[in-house]
């Protein structure tokens, strides 16, 4: 039986012993006989069982008779039933056995034949087994002339000894065997070629004895043969007996089957109907069988085939049928699609044809069914072509649907468009959607799609809900994201800092406060010269004394009280100043509080629903209490008691100090004129001497005053002694920053890897494979656009390391290729480089030491570049993916090609239907092999997979279970049609041949293979 549908897996059992058998045990009732109770015990068999191998001893009888049977409308389950010989051969084991040998003959030979051509041909050659002793015997082989020869060998037995005998007719069996050389001659007649196979029984094989002069005979024996029969107690035993086989490098092309000798009821009997654990995946034919010589995969022993039972558990994900229709009211006189309809296998399904002959409109209509969201990149679907309005729009006159497993059906007007809001049933690949991508020299496309296979491999816990992959990643990473976003701000405030030290490291900025502390030290010298000429107090007589007295006490007590106001002044401006800092200092505290508090309002907002799904009030989580007010009421006392402040020192208030300093100075004054000219010549003076002292006062301040003598005198101790180990402390402490920022990328570096985990053990499980194109997925942090930031900040026109259009960048690009960026240790040593070139001119030798603010572009600070450099907003996580040795970036079109046809069929976890319309488009012949056959083979363990191809090598070497040939009859209205089946089936075999179309020498390696014939 060939089915459309292809190579299907279906049970086997080549070994059944039917009641005409010389050895069997088969029962029979009181109203039934043997032969009825067999048949309906074959007809009982589960739904699996389609092919059966009638094997009797030398006989065909039994196989006759089955097949009366079948022509009488019996074993209508029953698809196919083989011819089957068993024979004892003269291979002797150590028990003094013979070997079984059977030979499975074609359902296309007539048992006539085989019984004049074969039989006939080994009645003669029949001899005694060894060890008959006194009994002749050279008879042709008939059930009498074999019974007569056991009734001779048991007459000739002592009489104690007959009844340790079986009937005659066994007896007389069990003694004769025919040369494995006789049996081989006969079977190289012309009318046995290609239409039979041998096997040997493994139990009887495996007893066969092993030492030095039989070893080479043994392994002549089962290697001579096809196939090796055995009847295992479960798939256990098998599969250790396969194993065996194979260890002992022999033929292990082993076949379990039931070696029925007795009804399936007889349970305690190994050797029943039913019990065989052999699937065989082909067409129900003899070719079918042979396919398994050099497809051994297609053999599956145990209880069910891992396809078949994904398919019983997936209905719904894969497609029955196809069904192309016209609709009713259609006036369209071209006929395309009437009555079309398709049953597709669940494996491989390879539809081929030459060009123009309708092989795109099949992926088109099953991946618009199916709801393909790449229903722009359709071809055959096409506003172009068959949506073409012209003379009428031919899709909107037919409807397409899909039958899936489980029953259920989508359909479509071929004229519609699919829902990109609703899920995709299967993965379309259109040609033009996978050259598009491959061609397109904007990767951002063709990364998309390989992260969506990517994040296809992810499980759906992994996925945490999330859409996509970049979304994914964005979601793990927010946390570390706002991490690093706290310590960049600390890192901005360090940088600040040492901008400053750095400026005040500058020579210029120590040279400018020598010179200032010079200067300062000169306006002293110079002001102790211009200290006012001693005046003293004048002598007066007695009346007028008494009068001047009273003047100069009132003087000098306004004076002693306006010295007090000054200090009391001084004071206050003090107080002031410390609590203006204060006032600023407690409104960052607040803003800061405040900001806090808005971040926690918006965590709470954003995860209290996220919490309130396991019944947890985010408030017995994480609670935060704010008293606002007692920032609220230091602020109000210190601007109350600046207000105050402010009132004293204003000279318009009055009764403030300031006013009462003025007051007293203006009344000084008044007092001055009443004086005469020596008390006057002497009040003078002490006023003078007054702004002298407090001017010398002035110049010599204090280390907190800035352009005093003294802060400068501080200021030059503070660069000799303190400053380097101050800017040391603050570059320490922006290295730890920029670390702990470096910490965080590598934390959200191992969010990328542990979700590429799956993804890399599955690449490295496929390793063999994938040795011509071998994929390496990882992650790590890549430097982004960092040239390109780094002059933005640094000017090219300045005197520096980095001068020139072309020099600055190529020294800038020999800093970054010393370094591989992987670790702290990496990139501290490269931040360090940076720095050195930027503080030092490496152009000349020695260096010359430079201002890192006179290399900036306008209106840069080195704060900025500081910012940039140690942020490390230039270091990007990122996947690295390669294809052998070359990056994504590097791939060629047909590189990028193979690498997306990988992912498709190996990455993609996606278990929907897998559709690639002539996936070998842009790839070369060696890419072909390497690349799709193996993954190809792959992928259909998985999922139901189609492809379209002109090349039906691609099919044939992907074994495709089904192979459906399309063609286009133009002069009959374009009527589409095809032929599906095996590739095993001779109908298909001479399709791939005329597709072919003389390409014969490309095709003949693989003759022997699929048994295409000229």
């Amino acid at each position: 039986m060939m089915d459309k549908r292809g190579s299907i897996w279906r049970k086997w059992d080549l070994h059944v012993h039917t009641p005409d058998s010389i050895k069997q045990a088969y029962q029979s009732s009181a109203n039934e006989d043997t032969w009825e109770l067999f048949i309906r015990d074959l007809e009982s068999l589960p739904e699996e069982f389609k092919i059966i191998g009638i094997n009797d001893y030398i006989f065909l009888d039994g196989y006759k008779k089955v097949i009366d049977y079948k022509k009488s409308g019996r074993l209508a389950n029953i698809d196919l039933l083989l011819p089957v010989i068993e024979f004892r051969i003269d291979k002797f084991t150590q028990k003094y056995q013979r070997i079984n040998f059977h030979t499975i003959f074609s359902d296309e030979l007539q048992p006539a034949l085989i019984e004049e051509q074969f039989i006939a041909e080994l009645k003669s050659k029949y001899k005694l087994a060894p060890g008959i002793n006194g009994v002749f015997w050279d008879n042709l082989i008939t059930r009498e002339s074999l019974t007569e020869l056991g009734g001779k060998i048991i007459s000739s037995v002592p009489d104690e000894k007959k009844g340790d005998y079986e009937s005659p007719l066994i007896e007389g069996f069990n003694n004769i065997n025919v040369s494995l050389e006789h049996v081989c001659t006969a079977l190289q007649k012309s009318c046995f070629k290609n239409k039979v196979l041998t096997a040997v029984g493994k139990t009887e094989w495996a007893d066969y004895k092993w030492n030095d002069a039989s070893i080479a005979e043994k392994k002549s024996v089962i290697n001579s043969v096809d196939l090796v029969f055995i009847s295992s107690e479960n798939p256990a035993a098998f599969h250790k007996a396969k194993s065996k086989l194979s260890e002992e490098q022999v033929n292990d092309n082993l076949i379990d089957c039931s070696d029925a000798h007795t009804n399936s009821w007889q349970t305690n009997n190994k050797d029943r109907i039913g019990n065989s654990f052999t699937w065989i995946k082909a067409d129900a034919t003899f070719k079918g069988l042979k396919q398994i010589l050099i497809e051994p995969d297609r053999v599956f022993v145990g209880e069910t085939p891992p396809s078949v039972k994904r398919v019983r558990q997936n209905p719904t994900k894969y497609i029955d049928i196809l069904e192309i229709t016209k609709v009713p009211d259609s006036t369209m006189p071209e006929k395309w699609f009437e009555d079309f309809r398709i049953d597709l296998n669940h494996e491989l399904v390879a539809i081929i044809g030459n060009k123009g002959n309708g092989k795109s409109a099949i992926a088109d209509t099953v991946g618009l069914v199916g709801n393909s969201h790449n229903y722009d990149n359709f071809s055959f679907l096409d506003i172009k072509k068959f949506r073409s309005n012209r003379p009428y729009n031919r899709a909107a006159c037919f409807t397409g649907e899909l039958i899936w497993n489980s029953g259920t059906s989508d359909y479509k007007l071929l004229n519609d468009n699919p829902d990109v809001n609703i899920r995709e049933k299967v993965k379309y690949i259109p040609q033009n959607f996978l050259e598009s991508l491959c061609v397109n020299e904007d990767e951002g496309e063709f990364e998309q799609e390989l992260k969506k296979v990517i994040f296809s491999h992810l499980t759906d816990s992994d996925k945490l809900n999330k859409g996509s992959l970049d979304e994914l990643i964005d979601y793990q990473s927010e946390i570390l994201i706002k991490e690093s976003e706290g310590l960049i701000s600390k890192l901005k405030i360090v940088n600040k800092d040492i901008q400053r030290l750095e400026i005040k490291k500058s020579s210029e900025y120590k040279n400018r406060i020598a010179d200032l502390l010079k200067s300062k030290k000169e306006e002293k010298d110079a002001h102790l010269k211009n200290k006012p000429t001693e005046v003293k107090p004048p002598i007066e007589d007695e009346t007028v004394q008494e009068q001047t007295k009273t003047v100069a006490e009132e003087i000098a007590k306004l004076r002693e009280d306006a010295d007090v106001t000054e200090k009391e002044i001084s004071q206050l401006e003090t107080e002031k100043k410390k609590l203006n800092e204060e006032v600023s200092d407690l409104v960052l505290i607040k803003d800061d509080l405040s900001l806090f508090v808005k971040e926690y309002n918006s965590l709470k907002s954003g995860r209290s629903k996220d919490l309130k799904k396991y019944a947890i009030d985010f408030d017995k989580v994480l609670s935060i209490k704010t008293n606002f007010k007692l920032v609220d009421d230091q602020i109000i006392t210190r601007r109350g008691q600046l207000e105050k402040i402010s009132n004293s020192l204003d000279e318009n208030v009055e009764g403030s100090l300031a006013n009462k300093k003025v007051s007293a100075l203006e009344r000084i004054n008044e007092l001055k004129e009443k004086l005469d000219a020596p008390s006057k010549k002497y009040q003078e003076y002490l006023s003078e001497l007054a702004l002298w002292t407090k001017k010398l006062s002035e110049i010599e301040g204090s280390d907190q005053v800035d352009g005093s003598l003294k802060y400068f005198t501080h200021e030059l101790e503070y660069l000799q002694k303190t400053l380097d180990s101050e800017l040391n402390h603050k570059s320490m402490q922006r290295f730890k920053l920029s670390c702990e920022i470096f910490d965080k990328k590598q934390d959200i570096l191992k969010i990328y890897k542990d979700l590429f985990t799956p993804i890399t053990m599955f690449i490295d499980e496929y390793g063999q494979l994938m040795s011509n194109y071998e994929i390496k997925l990882d992650a790590s942090l890549k430097l982004e656009n960092f040239e390109s930031g780094f002059f933005n900040f640094v000017s090219r026109g300045s005197k520096g390391s980095f001068l020139g259009t072309e020099d600055g960048e190529i020294r800038l690009k020999e800093i970054i290729s010393k370094y591989a960026f992987d670790s702290k240790e990496q990139v501290k040593k490269f931040q360090e480089e940076l720095l050195e070139n930027l503080k030092f001119d490496k152009r000349s030798d020695p260096p010359e030491e430079r201002n890192v603010s006179d290399q900036l572009r306008q209106y840069q600070e080195p704060s900025d570049l500081y910012d940039y450099i140690f942020s490390l907003e230039f270091l990007t996580p990122y996947y690295l993916l390669k294809l052998d040795t070359k990056r994504l970036e590097e791939l060629s079109p047909g590189e990028r090609g193979a690498l997306l046809l990988i992912f498709y069929l190996i990455l993609d976890k996606d278990t929907i239907p897998l559709i690639i319309d002539q996936p070998e488009e842009n790839l070369d012949n060696n890419s072909v092999y390497n690349i799709l056959v193996h993954f190809i083979k792959e992928a259909k363990k998985r999922r139901q997979v189609v492809i379209v191809t002109h090349n039906p090598n691609l099919a044939v070497v992907c074994d495709a279970e089904q192979i459906i040939c399309m063609s286009i009859d133009k002069k009959d209205g374009n009527k589409v049609s095809f032929e599906s089946g095996a590739i095993e089936n001779p109908s298909i075999n001479n399709q791939i041949v005329e597709i072919l179309e003389g390409t014969y020498p490309a095709f003949d390696n693989r003759t022997h293979k699929y048994n295409v014939t000229r």
